[in-house]
C-alpha cells in the first residue's frame, strides 16, 4: 500500500533540474537536499519475519538460493567497513552538475607517438592516488554524455554511475555496494517487478579529517516497463511532492516518478543491445507537441509551458531524431529531457485528477486569494491604479506558486518595454518643462516699475505656475531614475527559467503584504510620469489665467473643461472594459471599512466610558465582499 502524506508546511517553489539553465523546465518547482537514511550498513531482521514469502531473484531476475533461516541471520557475511551510510536518491539528485573537479593550471606537453590511432582514456596519477588509478576498469565502460560529463556503465548488469571507475578504491566501493543490495534482495526475499530496469549507484565522500570522513552509498532503480523509479525500502517522497499541496493520489505521484525516469534516461543516454528508447516514446512526444500547438493557437489560457513556435521546432527535431541512424546517445538525451519536462508538467497541473488545473490562472485549492492590504488600497488610487494592474498580472502569473515560462517571458518583456517608453515620455516632458520655465511670463518681477534704476532693485517673485512646473520637473526626473534602475535590475529577467522566476518572486514577496510592494515599485515610473503631466497641465492653466484677458480666460476654461471631460470619459470606458476593476473597487471599500472598525475598537479601549455607537457596516463586514457593498 502506497502511503502518501499530506504536506503541512510551505516550501520554495523553484526547481533546479540537473541540466544547464538553458535546458531548464519551463515550469517552476523546488529543489531540496537528498533524503538520507543515516545509519551504518545493517539489515533490519525484524522485518524479515513479516515479509511475504516469494521467490527471490537477483538484479537480472534469476532465482537465488534459498535464504538462511532467521536464526542464522546474525552470522551472515555482512562485514562492511564502518562509516558507510545509505542514501535513497532519485535522478534529480545525482550531483553531476554540482561537482567541481579541478586540475593544476600549468603548461603541459603531449607527444603523439608514430602510427598511433587509438587514444584511450588514461587518468593522470595524482600523488597518493597513483597506485589506485588504472586504465582498465572492466567490466565498467566509460562513456561521455552529450553535455561532456564522464560516466560509467556495466552493460551486463545494467549498472550506471558517475563515480570514477578508473580508481580501484572507488571501484571496489561500488562493487561492495552492489553486493550489499544483492544481499538485501536475497535476505528479504524481494521480487523485482521487472527484469528490464537499470540500477544507478553513487559514492560520495565528505569530510577531510579522518575522524569526520563520511562515505555515502546512494542508489535508485529505474524500471523501463513501468517508466518509474523504485527502491528496496520505503522512500520518503516528500522531496518529489513538496512542490504542491494536497498530493494524495498514487496516480498523481506517478507523473513525478515518470519525470524522474526520463531524467534518468537523459543523464545516462547510452544505448546498447537490451537498452533502447522505445519508438512509442517518439510518437508520444510528437502527439504531446502537436496537441500543444493546437491548444496554444486556440486558447489564450493554455497551460502549456512553451509557445507555438517553440513546439513547432520541437516537432521537427523529434521527427529527425526518430529517423536517425547514428548519434543515438545525443538524440536520446534530448528526447528524454523533453519527455521529462512534460511529465513534470502533468504533475504540476494535476493531470488525471478530478481537480486538474485546466486554465493557467485557475487555482486548484479552496483557499481564496488574500485580500488587498491597507497599503495598496491607499496607494493604488494615488498612483492611478497602476499597482493594482501589476499585482493582478503577478497573481495570474504565479497561480498556486507555479510559473509558465512563456507567460513569465511575455509579462516581463511588456513591463521592461513599458519602463523604456516611460523614460522617453519623461524625457520629453522634462524638456518641455525646462522650456516653459524659460518663458518670461512664467516669472513674476517688478521690472514694470517706473523707479527702478539698478539691478539690485529688481525683485523676482515665485509664481504659482513656476512652482508647479518645477514640481513636474522633479516628478519627471524621479520617473527616469527609477525606470533606469528597474531596467538595469530586470533587463534579463524575462529570460529566466521558471525556477529562477519563481525564486525571484518569492524573494520579493513580503511576509505580510505579499507581492504588493513589488507591484507598487514597478508602477512608480509610470505613476510619476502621470503626476508630472497633471502638474504641468496645472502649471499651464495657471500661466494662461495669469497673463490673459477675460475673453481668453473664458475660452481657455471652456477648452480645459472639455478636455478634462474627455479624459474622465476615457478613464471610465477603460474601467468598465476591465473585468476585475469592479471587484477591486468593492474590495477596497471592504478594506477601508475593516480598518475603520479596527481603529474604532482600538480607540474605544482608551476611552474611560462606554458608548453605544457602533459603525453601521460592522455587521455586514463579516458577510463577505458582495454583502459589504453600498
Amino acid at each position: 500500500m502506497n502511503e502518501i502524506r499530506t504536506r503541512q508546511s510551505s516550501t520554495s517553489v523553484d526547481m533546479d533540474v540537473p541540466y544547464p539553465p538553458t535546458g531548464s523546465l519551463p515550469i517552476s518547482s523546488s529543489n531540496h537536499l537528498p533524503q538520507t537514511t543515516d545509519r551504518p550498513f545493517s539489515i533490519d531482521y525484524s522485518t524479515i519475519q513479516s515479509s511475504p514469502v516469494s521467490p527471490a531473484v537477483d538484479l537480472h531476475g534469476e532465482p537465488l538460493p534459498s535464504s538462511p533461516t532467521s536464526s542464522n541471520h546474525p552470522t551472515l557475511d555482512l562485514n562492511w567497513p564502518e562509516g558507510r551510510f545509505v542514501q535513497l536518491i532519485n535522478s534529480d539528485q545525482i550531483p553531476r552538475y554540482e561537482k567541481n573537479a579541478t586540475i593544476p593550471r600549468v603548461e603541459t606537453a603531449y607527444d603523439v607517438q608514430p602510427l598511433t590511432t587509438e587514444f584511450p582514456y588514461f587518468p593522470e596519477p595524482n600523488g597518493s592516488e597513483q597506485d589506485s588509478l588504472q586504465q582498465d576498469c572492466s567490466p565498467w565502460i566509460p562513456a561521455t554524455h552529450p553535455d561532456g560529463a564522464l560516466y560509467f556503465y556495466d552493460e551486463e548488469r545494467r549498472l550506471f554511475t558517475d563515480t570514477d571507475m578508473h580508481n580501484q578504491i572507488m571501484r571496489d566501493e561500488i562493487e561492495d555496494f552492489y553486493n550489499y543490495l544483492q544481499r538485501v534482495i536475497h535476505i528479504k526475499q524481494l521480487s523485482i517487478p521487472s527484469k528490464n530496469y537499470d540500477l544507478v549507484l553513487d559514492i560520495m565522500v565528505t569530510g577531510n579529517d579522518e575522524h569526520e570522513k563520511r562515505i555515502s552509498w546512494s542508489y535508485y532503480y529505474a524500471c523501463h516497463k513501468a517508466r518509474c523509479l523504485f527502491w528496496l525500502e520505503t522512500y520518503d517522497a516528500s522531496y518529489m511532492t513538496s512542490e504542491l499541496f494536497g498530493v494524495k493520489s498514487p496516480a498523481h505521484v506517478k507523473h513525478r516518478l515518470e519525470s524522474l525516469f526520463w531524467s534518468h534516461w537523459s543523464l545516462f543516454p547510452v544505448v546498447f543491445a537490451d537498452r533502447r528508447l522505445p519508438l512509442d516514446a517518439y510518437d508520444e512526444l510528437s502527439g504531446i507537441l502537436l496537441h500543444g500547438c493546437v491548444d496554444v493557437l486556440t486558447s489564450k489560457s493554455s497551460t502549456l509551458p512553451y509557445d507555438n513556435d517553440e513546439m513547432r521546432r520541437m516537432i521537427q527535431l523529434v521527427q529527425g531524431a526518430k529517423d536517425a541512424k547514428g548519434g543515438l546517445a545525443y538524440y536520446t538525451a534530448g528526447i528524454t529531457r523533453l519527455l521529462s519536462f512534460f511529465a513534470h508538467w502533468r504533475f504540476l497541473y494535476f493531470h488525471g485528477q478530478k481537480h486538474a488545473r485546466l486554465i493557467k490562472d485557475q487555482s486548484v485549492y479552496d483557499k481564496p486569494r488574500s485580500e488587498r492590504s491597507l497599503l495598496i488600497t491607499i496607494l493604488s488610487p494615488l498612483l492611478f491604479l497602476a499597482p493594482e494592474v501589476h499585482l493582478h498580472e503577478f497573481e495570474e502569473l504565479w497561480t498556486d506558486e507555479v510559473i509558465i515560462k512563456s507567460a513569465w517571458k511575455s509579462v516581463m518583456t511588456k513591463i521592461v518595454q513599458e519602463w523604456g517608453d516611460t523614460i522617453l515620455g519623461s524625457t520629453v516632458l522634462l524638456t518641455v518643462n525646462i522650456g516653459f520655465l524659460a518663458i518670461p511670463g512664467a516669472v513674476i518681477s517688478n521690472l514694470n516699475g517706473a523707479n527702478i534704476t539698478s539691478a539690485s532693485q529688481v525683485v523676482i517673485f515665485t509664481s504659482p505656475s513656476q512652482i508647479a512646473s518645477s514640481l513636474s520637473v522633479v516628478g519627471s526626473i524621479g520617473s527616469i531614475i527609477i525606470a533606469l534602475l528597474l531596467i538595469r535590475h530586470n533587463r534579463t529577467k524575462q529570460n529566466e527559467d521558471p525556477g529562477g522566476a519563481s525564486t525571484y518572486l518569492y524573494q520579493n514577496s513580503h511576509r505580510i503584504f505579499g507581492l504588493e510592494p513589488m507591484a507598487i515599485i514597478f508602477s512608480l515610473p509610470w505613476a510619476l510620469l502621470m503626476w508630472s503631466i497633471v502638474i504641468f497641465f496645472i502649471a499651464l492653466l495657471l500661466f494662461c489665467f495669469s497673463i490673459s484677458n477675460i475673453l481668453s480666460r473664458i475660452f481657455i476654461a471652456i477648452v480645459s473643461v472639455l478636455v478634462i471631460t474627455l479624459i474622465i470619459w476615457s478613464i471610465r470606458t477603460a474601467w468598465d472594459s476591465a473585468e476585475h476593476n469592479d471587484d477591486v473597487w468593492y474590495k477596497s471599500l471592504v478594506v477601508f471599512r475593516r480598518a475603520r472598525v479596527a481603529l474604532f475598537e482600538r480607540v474605544k479601549e482608551f476611552i474611560p466610558f462606554h458608548t453605544r455607537r457602533v459603525p453601521v457596516d460592522r455587521i455586514t463586514l463579516n458577510s463577505g465582499v458582495n454583502e459589504g457593498r453600498v
